[in-house]
């Protein structure tokens, strides 16, 4: 009996089976070591009082200190901040943070230092541009994942932002945002397969849906698969802790 049921009955494939390996794949790619690009804006607009007499930037401290909180140990943050410059990662020399130089090297290994960090006092800059400065973070992300062939880490970038300083401004302004803009959503729009870009995660900080940075942003967001909101002081913690369920 039991040599007929072998030679005749065909066992159909366990569909728990099927269900496993999708989950353990799932597992290998959420597994993989974070890489984080954080784009923080320090502009003048930061220091702007809100209604509960705090600036806007120390309700940005609180949220971006889910980071440390939060992110497993082998996740690996690099900070960019950005004004009318670019410093730190790949910036002009200069620290975002008056007093620290921002800590390098895995959660697991500095995460009281980051906690630190951001209890400093942060550089002031005048104005926000978005523009430069968002190009040159994502190449810098983008070729350091392009470099990893292996595919041994996930990348990510997270952008905080005031909408740029041109907005309502001149036309050769206005024109230069939207030239801004045609560059970086041809910058995110290179890539052949969704693979190949590093998803975008926007919180456009006290920004309109009218304005040509919230188009910006939206569209990144859409081309690289990330996600974007518009938040304002009281909305930023919770949306950034909404944001990091994706990564």
């Amino acid at each position: 009996m039991a040599s007929w049921y072998q030679d005749n009955v065909t066992q159909m494939e366990n569909p728990y089976d099927r269900t496993i390996n999708c989950v353990q794949l799932l597992y290998q790619d959420v597994k993989r070591p974070l890489r984080v690009a954080l784009m923080l804006d320090v502009s003048a607009s930061q220091q702007t009082t809100t209604t509960e007499g705090d600036t806007r930037w120390s309700y940005v401290t609180k949220a971006v200190q889910q980071f440390p909180k939060y992110l497993e140990d082998s996740a690996n943050i690099t900070l960019t901040c950005f004004g009318d410059g670019l410093y730190e990662w790949g910036g002009a020399g200069q620290n975002c943070a008056s007093g620290l130089t921002w800590p390098v090297g895995t959660l697991g290994d500095i995460r009281g230092d980051m906690y630190d960090y951001f209890e400093e006092e942060m550089l002031k800059t005048d104005d926000a541009y978005f523009y430069e400065a968002f190009n040159a973070t994502y190449q810098m992300i983008y070729n350091e994942m392009m470099d990893d062939e292996d595919g041994d880490n996930k990348y990510v970038m997270v952008v905080i932002t005031h909408p740029d300083n041109r907005e309502g401004g001149s036309d050769e302004e206005v024109q230069e945002m939207e030239d801004g803009e045609t560059s970086l959503l041809h910058l995110v729009g290179m890539a052949l397969e969704p693979d190949d870009t590093v998803p975008v995660y926007a919180i456009h900080y006290f920004g309109h849906p009218d304005y040509q940075t919230s188009a910006t942003l939206e569209a990144i967001a859409d081309r690289t698969n990330g996600a974007y909101v518009e938040v304002r002081e009281d909305e930023i913690e919770s949306a950034l802790k909404d944001l990091m369920y994706y990564f």
